[in-house]
């Protein structure tokens, strides 16, 4: 289902412009994928051939992954899976992006529209918060993201959602019917709770482009009617990525930093004043770039050339250096990238 509210179908992505992105593969970024790459780019391959990982979520001293209706994979630096846990019965069915603040991890079942909270003080065993399962808008693409109180699902097609969260994890609705243009496919919360950064499909066209960011003041009195600054993102759009939570426009801040992931490359956006960002450059990539993470001046992004593709990118100059992923195959995506203690989890 696209969205629990009806929209007539030039709401629907695919049924304005390009091609219908629902019709391509799900992601395939099977764990059998997931590769340990040290800075110096030595790559390990670790199998576990059942899962597939869609999204991945750094914590403290390991990295959560998505894995859909299997729910949620804890991986250790190693590469190793240490846990699989089984989303809980009821109407959280599946686990298809997931976000972390501190002791807490947000989990979105971007198919049938429900956020739910686990506690992870014991980072090995996320417990589910009673009462947290909230239904919210989805698809045909979603992403959840959570800082300093607030968490925010972008709704897609549908309308963003946003709530406040206490330290335990409970949740308390402040908006849900936040529309930003034909769909908000991703969204990116400052570590605050100040901001957010929204990809958007625009309604019309914002610096002659008709996607990119949009940038969402979380303390706006009226939310229905945010301050809100567009940026337009040259090549962005349909280019990758596969439904319900991997659409290619993705984000990632370091110091004040934005660096968003698309199929135009790697644009880099100061955040001097965080609530217009601004574009320094894009870093032109020879591959589609689908996501991104950065800590301090590491900067890794992962999408698709010939095959699964990753490269780390000098954020204060030109070097791109790629990493040899020739253990994959062609029928795998890499559709996420965590740093975690200077290794890459891909």
């Amino acid at each position: 289902q696209f969205s629990r509210r009806p929209r007539s179908p030039e709401r629907r992505y695919g049924a304005r412009r390009g091609p219908d992105i629902l019709q391509q593969p799900r992601a395939k970024m099977l764990f059998a994928s997931v590769a340990l790459v040290q800075l110096s780019f030595s790559v390990t391959f670790h199998t576990a051939e059942t899962l597939t990982v869609n999204n991945l979520a750094g914590g403290s001293g390991v990295v959560y992954g998505s894995a859909g209706e299997e729910g949620i994979v804890v991986i250790d630096r190693s590469g190793v899976a240490q846990e699989v846990i089984a989303p809980p019965t009821g109407p959280l069915q599946g686990i298809h992006d997931l976000a972390v603040d501190g002791d807490l991890l947000f989990v979105l079942d971007a198919t049938d529209g429900f956020l739910g909270v686990f506690r992870i003080a014991n980072p090995l065993e996320p417990i589910l918060v009673d009462g947290s399962v909230q239904a919210v808008d989805v698809g045909p693409f979603s992403g959840v993201s959570a800082g300093g109180g607030t968490v925010v699902v972008s709704g897609g097609t549908g309308s963003m959602t946003i709530f406040r969260y206490t330290p335990s994890g409970e949740l308390s609705l402040v908006e849900d019917a936040i529309d930003l243009g034909v769909g908000q496919p991703d969204v990116l919360v400052d570590e605050n709770g100040s901001f957010a950064y929204v990809s958007t499909d625009f309604s019309g066209t914002v610096d002659g482009e008709t996607f990119g960011l949009t940038t969402v003041d979380l303390s706006s009195a009226d939310l229905r009617e945010p301050s809100v600054a567009r940026v337009g993102l040259p090549g962005a759009g349909f280019t990758g990525g596969s439904s319900p939570a991997n659409f290619p426009i993705e984000c990632a801040i370091s110091g004040n930093r934005l660096f968003a992931a698309h199929g135009g490359g790697l644009t880099i956006l100061s955040l001097e004043n965080p609530a217009i960002p601004t574009i320094v450059r894009t870093v032109t990539l020879d591959f589609s770039a689908v996501n991104v993470d950065s800590v301090g001046d590491t900067v890794a992004v992962v999408g698709e050339g010939d095959g699964p593709t990753a490269a780390v990118i000098d954020p204060d100059g030109d070097q791109v250096r790629h990493v040899d992923l020739a253990g994959t195959s062609s029928s795998q995506s890499a559709s996420s990238v965590a740093i975690l203690d200077g290794t890459l989890l891909i």
